[in-house]
């Protein structure tokens, strides 16, 4: 029986760092297919004809018949909403909060910014 080569994402390297290889069945060689060194290979995904994978956060594509790799290029449209500007309650993202020690002031943490408030109004205690 005559079997394709299997694709392995291996971690042999010295560095530890993971990459494709093949194991031929028939002549029982593994082959190193990409040669990364900073980041894994990781998720690769194949068609049969060419293999996704993502490597230090970027889409890849292996053509198997050249083993080439090219680098994916994605854009996904936006109206950017989520960077357009808007006022924003801080009280909704209060993630710390503290009193001082005479309590007389508070402090709030929002969305990275610090908030101090006064605890009492004209000489009576905020209720």
């Amino acid at each position: 029986m005559d079997r394709e080569p299997a694709l392995l994402r291996v971690d042999r390297a010295k560095s530890g760092i993971a990459n494709l290889f093949t194991y031929d069945f028939a002549t029982k060689q593994v082959r190193q297919i990409t040669d990364f060194a900073d980041f894994d290979v990781q998720m690769p995904e194949t068609d049969g004809r060419s293999i996704v994978f993502v490597q230090a956060g970027w889409l890849h594509v292996l053509d198997t018949a050249t083993n080439q790799v090219r680098r994916v290029s994605v854009e996904m449209p936006s109206d950017r909403f989520a960077l357009a500007e808007r006022t924003i309650n801080p009280r909704d993202y209060v993630h710390a909060m503290a009193v001082s020690n005479d309590g007389r002031t508070a402090v709030f943490e929002a969305r990275g910014d610090i908030y101090l408030a006064a605890t009492t109004t004209a000489g009576r205690r905020a209720t």
